[in-house]
């Protein structure tokens, strides 16, 4: 998922939820976790490689897609502390990529 595709997403979701959520995911680390799933799926479904799907993916964390908008909405009205995050998770990302490329 590239970051127009990223921006966009949270756009929809705030859209779709109309009210600030419940706050940021319980740490860092596993919104990192989850955002870098998703990215990852979402790579797997445009390579037509299939993917788990995101609501899978959101129950592997707990959360449903309701939980995950007003998530979302929090990181909406937070954009600070939405960059320090996806700037997390493009690192683990690219760190990832670094480890598959070396095997």
């Amino acid at each position: 998922m590239n970051t127009a595709s990223c921006i966009a997403m949270l756009g929809l979701l705030v859209g779709c939820t109309g009210q600030q959520g419940p706050g940021p995911l319980a740490s860092d680390s596993l919104a990192v976790s989850l955002f870098v799933d998703l990215h990852l799926a979402n790579a797997r479904q445009e390579l037509e490689l299939g993917s788990r799907g995101r609501d899978a993916i959101l129950r592997d964390y707990g959360l449903d897609s309701a939980t995950f908008a007003q998530v979302m909405d929090y990181y909406a009205h937070h954009p600070e502390e939405y960059a320090a995050l996806y700037a997390q998770v493009t690192s683990r990302l690219s760190e990832d990529e670094m480890r598959s490329v070396r095997r």
